[in-house]
């Protein structure tokens, strides 16, 4: 499973030249319907256009992401592009103890729905290094994933 994505988030109303902090809460589904990875972390934003994301991944294992996005626009409705190195953690088949990193790719849009409040819905892929022969539970991983994801973030 993979791990989440980073949303921009508005300029703060008091002084837009201080960055913005937030929390996300989002859950990124495996694209063939295997399951899904929970993502809490946090979010600042140190210009309007760039947010930058530092987040836990729970799916059958524990994981973690790093990313950023740059939205297109700001506003109410906004696209964006992102950029992501997902980690995850687990032991497989042969007992042998992995920390397995991909590179997460993802087009999305985020709604603004009150002033503190923000959902969005992306689309992503991911690729993971280093997986060729490597099973757990029996199957092998499959080292391309598409990873459709929904979220809601809040900030301060």
């Amino acid at each position: 499973m993979t791990a989440l994505t980073a949303v921009t988030l508005p300029a703060h109303a008091d002084d837009p030249a201080r960055p913005e902090l937030g929390g996300v809460l989002a859950v990124r589904l495996d694209g063939r319907g295997r399951g899904a990875a929970a993502e809490v972390g946090g979010v600042i934003e140190p210009e309007p256009h760039l947010a930058l994301e530092l987040a836990v991944l729970r799916s059958s294992t524990w994981g973690s992401y790093v990313g950023a996005h740059v939205r297109f626009i700001t506003g109410t409705w906004s696209p964006y592009a992102g950029l992501g190195l997902p980690v995850f953690f687990f032991t497989d088949d042969a007992g042998g103890s992995r920390a397995v990193v991909g590179g997460h790719f993802a087009a999305g849009a985020q709604v603004a729905v009150m002033p503190r409040l923000t959902v969005y819905a992306e689309l992503a892929g991911e690729h993971f290094f280093g997986l060729e022969n490597v099973t757990y539970h029996q199957q092998p991983i499959d080292a391309t994933l598409f990873v459709p994801s929904l979220g809601v973030i809040g900030t301060l």
